[in-house]
């Protein structure tokens, strides 16, 4: 997907309503690479696979924006998105890269929605 927006990533919070999720759709249109933080899972999830049906790529985080804990999730996902495309999903790779073992990894990938391959 070409846009002024290739090869960025935006972490959008409040993400399933209003303003972010209209930002969000807006993002991926350009190209953005997102991650998604909002408290409500099915309308995250939701906007995920559309934000997918228009080209765009993203991984939610359910979360409150207020806490610490869901700021620490989005940034670990997006580092695990990253990775997992740099790394054409060679697990043993990004698990080594990222400090962590296999089966967090494969915990964290399902978490944030990206599919694993065995290797």
């Amino acid at each position: 997907m070409a846009g002024k927006l290739n090869g960025k990533v935006a972490i959008i919070t409040g993400a399933s309503a209003g303003i972010g999720q209209a930002s969000a759709r807006a993002l991926a249109r350009e190209g953005a690479k997102l991650v998604l933080t909002a408290r409500r899972q099915g309308r995250l999830d939701a906007l995920i696979k559309e934000v997918r049906a228009l080209g765009g790529d993203g991984v939610a985080v359910i979360g409150d924006a207020r806490e610490e804990e869901t700021a620490l999730e989005a940034v670990e996902a997006d580092m695990i998105r990253l990775a997992f495309g740099r790394y054409r999903g060679r697990m043993t790779e990004i698990a080594k890269r990222l400090g962590i073992g296999r089966s967090t990894l494969y915990r964290k990938m399902r978490e944030i929605g990206l599919e694993a391959r065995v290797n």
